[in-house]
């Protein structure tokens, strides 16, 4: 009788999600197998710290296994500290820890007496999923960062004196 062997690319896992601050991250298994990575895309969904059910989808070139979020089980229950911004009419906070790797919308009249740049303290009582890139809704924004060359650019800009043309 043959012994029926299970595809590994169909069992789901539990774990826990370890966020990393370039934007990936991986889920620690609870059955203490190898992590499994999770692209910047699949981490849009997830915090860093969040229980979540994962499968795996597909192994890199160097055989270390890739996974997908399925299911969030729990979410992280830990109050976020970073600074409180405001950009645009829209209040978000910058988490101190990069591992979260996306800012938190906060809703308004939620900031109390809190003021732009001041370091706060924030408990998330409501929870959404950020959307797949094929979805349209918003609610955790991450602002975009200028080409190396342009950012350097526009602070020399900032530098010289106002009444001064741009050098040549």
């Amino acid at each position: 009788m043959k012994e029926k062997i299970q595809n590994p690319l169909l069992t789901e896992f539990d774990g826990v999600v370890h966020g990393h601050r370039d934007g990936h991250g991986f889920v620690q298994r609870d059955d203490g197998q190898p992590d499994l990575y999770l692209s910047p895309n699949e981490m849009r969904a997830v915090l860093h710290r969040d229980r979540v059910k994962v499968r795996i989808i597909g192994y890199d070139r160097r055989g270390r296994p890739e996974g997908r979020v399925t299911e969030i089980i729990e979410r992280s229950s830990a109050p976020l500290i970073g600074r409180l911004l405001h950009e645009n009419g829209v209040w978000l906070l910058a988490p101190e820890d990069k591992r979260y790797g996306q800012d938190v919308l906060i809703p308004k009249g939620a900031t109390g007496a809190a003021q732009p740049g001041q370091v706060v303290v924030v408990e998330l009582t409501e929870r959404r999923a950020a959307p797949r890139p094929r979805e349209s809704a918003h609610h955790r924004l991450r602002p975009a960062r200028p080409p190396r060359g342009a950012r350097d650019r526009n602070h020399r800009a900032l530098q010289r004196a106002p009444d001064r043309p741009p050098a040549a």
